[in-house]
């Protein structure tokens, strides 16, 4: 029984399944025009959608995307929504693979898409 755990765990491993980022891509604070922080301590990197909306973040598969942002502490709630439009048509909340939340901290956040697939992303801060 154990042979065969193990030939299925480096089946998994073969096949990438432990596969990381390949590529990091920092955004700093002067890459989001439409970025805001409100009154209540909320953080965007761009506005949901309207005449203030820019293209959201480009989010590429295997990526590690490093997000620079102004809310002054570690946040106690990351929220990232995905489209695969860049205007945020169809936006959904991320889950699983498509949105690991690898580090936070006073000025970034670092997110990992560790599918193959392309995305564009906005994150909002609590």
């Amino acid at each position: 029984m154990s042979l065969y755990f193990f030939r299925i765990a480096l089946l998994c491993f073969l096949a990438g399944c432990t596969a990381k980022a390949a590529e990091t891509k920092t955004v700093m604070l002067s890459d989001l025009p439409t970025e805001s922080l409100s009154a209540s301590g909320v953080w965007q990197s761009g506005a949901w959608t309207g005449s203030d909306a820019e293209p959201w973040i480009q989010y590429n598969g295997r990526v590690l995307l490093r997000l620079e942002h102004r809310l002054g502490r570690v946040p106690s709630a990351i929220l990232v929504y995905l489209s695969f439009s860049s205007d945020g048509r169809s936006a959904a909340l991320s889950a699983g693979d498509m949105a690991h939340i690898i580090s936070a901290d006073e000025q970034f956040v670092e997110i990992s898409n560790q599918t193959n697939s392309d995305f564009y992303a906005r994150v909002v801060l609590y």
